[in-house]
């Protein structure tokens, strides 16, 4: 797993706004995301309000033994202001939401 930690990750922000985790390997997608034997997923820490934790687990219980490679990440914070101005944008989609709020989309 990876930890991220942000002041912007507030507990009004949490309770306010749409944040999406995507992961890059070869595409990007939104997390989590299940892939054969595996779930990437993100979790808030327990200990720090203002820490997004970002792991991949095997969906069988059991820790892989391999890793899955390297990834990059992108956390995105979406205002409720954004939202409402953007009610048919599919935030699931990193690279839609990419172009239309003028985001480098490189990783």
């Amino acid at each position: 797993y990876v930890n991220f930690t942000d002041p912007s990750f507030t507990t009004a922000v949490k309770n306010s706004a749409l944040i999406m985790a995507y992961s890059q390997g070869i595409y990007s997608f939104p997390l989590p995301y299940t892939n054969g034997n595996t779930t990437e997923t993100h979790y808030w820490s327990d200990t720090d309000n203002s820490t997004v934790s970002i792991g991949i687990f095997a969906n069988s219980g059991i820790v892989p033994t391999t890793s899955p490679g390297n990834r990059d990440y992108r956390i995105l914070i979406v205002y409720p202001s954004a939202l409402r101005a953007n009610p048919q944008m599919d935030w699931s989609n990193f690279e839609a939401v990419a172009k239309k709020f003028n985001l480098n989309q490189a990783y």
